[in-house]
């Protein structure tokens, strides 16, 4: 039979707090800036090349927090299309009677 858990097992280490603390305050800092690294940079009183150093150092990216804002559409970035909105590899002629 397991021993129940003492007082000190439930805390963490200072070294998984702080980390904790960290992953979550980046995170709620890029949520609101939408994933603005400048902007949250300055939230957080931070150098933007510290910022950075530290969403390496945690692993988060914070271009999987830019979304776009209420109203905006989001941006295809699979490939460039042409004025026409086609891209150039329509199989097709798209102009009436064929046309060129």
């Amino acid at each position: 039979m397991p021993k129940p858990p003492q007082p000190r097992d439930a805390i963490p280490s200072f070294a998984t707090a702080k980390r904790e603390f960290e992953i979550h305050y980046v995170k709620t800092v890029l949520q609101f800036t939408r994933g603005n690294v400048t902007q949250a940079a300055r939230i957080a009183k931070k150098h933007r090349s510290d910022f950075h150093c530290l969403l390496r150092k945690l692993e988060i990216r914070a271009e999987d927090f830019r979304r776009p804002r209420d109203g905006e559409r989001e941006q295809e970035q699979d490939r460039p299309r042409t004025p026409s909105g086609f891209d150039d590899a329509t199989p097709f002629s798209l102009r009436p009677n064929g046309e060129d």
